[in-house]
């Protein structure tokens, strides 16, 4: 699917769901204007229930990002103001689409940047996860990924009895780092390896054959 009919797909992934079908006049002032994220957001995922404070969230985070940001904003407010929806994204430029899915993807996934799984920190950075399209548009039938028996956020609140005094004051924050963190991922030791993928009975069985020269070293 090429980028243009993806980005016009983005509202129809969920049926009735609230469209808006142009940005107001209004909205395509100046980057300066801070309604412009919000009604650009709105726009481009077709959801006119986003809330302002994402919208700050997305709009400071790529700022930080993305050089000239606030300029392409303004440029694409303007381009999408006072149009019919699906006739002012198919009208857009290349380089304004790429822009628009820019600015989708925060809305859409719920982070900026590119999460790691090999490394402790990474240029990703938490954007929303109430709001997060991906699974908003589906909540009658894929839950989000998370297991929660209670309202959204319980988990925040230490258990009954539970004394945090001695706990950092921003231990709650998404950014929050462990002075004493590790700065790296330490390797697993080769024979574990080998044991929990079932190559091996035991540890022992597993060291004894790296020993030996019989399980190539890497």
């Amino acid at each position: 699917m090429k980028r243009r009919d993806f980005l016009l797909s983005l509202s129809l992934i969920a049926p009735g769901a609230q469209l808006l079908t142009s940005l107001p006049a209004s909205a395509a002032t100046t980057s300066a204007d801070p309604g412009a994220i919000l009604q650009v957001s709105r726009v481009i995922t077709g959801n006119n229930s986003l809330s302002p404070e994402v919208a700050v969230r997305v709009e400071t985070l790529l700022t930080k990002r993305m050089p000239g940001f606030a300029d392409k904003l303004a440029d694409l407010a303007k381009a999408l103001a006072g149009k019919d929806r699906d006739a002012a994204l198919a009208a857009l430029s290349p380089d304004q689409v790429a822009f628009a899915l820019d600015i989708a993807k925060p809305w859409y996934v719920g982070y900026v940047g590119t999460p790691s799984t090999t490394i402790l920190k990474d240029d990703a950075e938490f954007v929303t996860f109430l709001e997060a399209q991906t699974y908003e548009k589906f909540l009658d039938a894929w839950p989000r990924p998370s297991s929660p028996d209670r309202n959204p956020g319980w988990w925040e609140m230490p258990p009954e009895g539970v004394d945090t005094s001695s706990l950092p004051k921003d231990i709650k924050s998404w950014s929050y780092q462990p002075t004493d963190a590790p700065t790296e991922i330490v390797k697993p030791d080769p024979a574990w390896v080998l044991y929990v993928t079932k190559k091996y009975p035991s540890v022992e069985e597993a060291r004894k054959a790296i020993a030996s020269g019989a399980v190539p070293q890497n």
